[in-house]
């Protein structure tokens, strides 16, 4: 598992991410569930804060498949209140273009490219 991402903040954004699955239809995926142990690259990522900003990050995964993580827990922690999403897409391109909006895509530094 990549250092980054093995922390007690990322298992619990990635655990509440992949309860709820979206898939973008850009170019087709497969809706198979992952880990962070399926993480081989990290494309962008920043730390959350409780009852602030939601963990977030763009992640390739060994499949070849990109995910956007985006999670976050109110003041308590992740054990009171605590919600998540993943996007998963085909390609990067189509991961930054339809996986976030444009303050993600500020946050995490990324651009469309045109």
């Amino acid at each position: 598992m990549l250092e980054e991402i093995n922390t007690y903040d990322w298992k619990e954004a990635f655990g509440y991410a992949n309860s709820v699955f979206t898939v973008q239809f850009a170019k087709l995926v497969s809706t198979k569930p992952f880990s962070r142990e399926d993480v081989v690259e990290i494309i962008a990522m920043d730390d959350g804060e409780n009852d602030a900003s939601n963990w977030i990050g763009v992640f390739k995964l060994k499949d070849g498949r990109y995910a956007i993580i985006d999670a976050g827990c109110d003041y308590t922690g992740w054990d009171c209140q605590a919600w998540g999403s993943v996007e998963v897409t085909g390609s990067l391109e189509e991961a930054i273009r339809f996986g976030l909006d444009n303050s993600q895509r500020n946050r995490l530094n990324l651009k469309i490219n045109e």
